[in-house]
């Protein structure tokens, strides 16, 4: 799914889709963020580092009650 989709998704009942759709979203807005942050000297390489396993650790934790971001993780890397 992408944005151009979420409001027909939410017409047709699917709001479960949109809501995957809107967390993975997020997430990836926030990734962006912490890159940005150590571009710009705000994160060290290292609290960079620690930031990027500390969310995928997190991750790993919600994919087995949640499909979805086992999937963003396998699409990860």
């Amino acid at each position: 799914m992408d944005g151009a989709q979420v409001y027909d998704q939410y017409l047709n009942g699917q709001t479960e889709d949109v809501r995957r759709y809107c967390e993975t979203d997020v997430m990836n807005t926030y990734l962006l963020y912490c890159r940005f942050q150590k571009m710009r000297g705000g994160l060290t390489e290292a609290e960079y580092g620690q930031e990027i396993d500390f969310v995928q650790q997190n991750l790993r934790a919600l994919a087995p009650q949640e499909p979805h971001w086992h999937e963003y993780l396998q699409a990860w890397g």
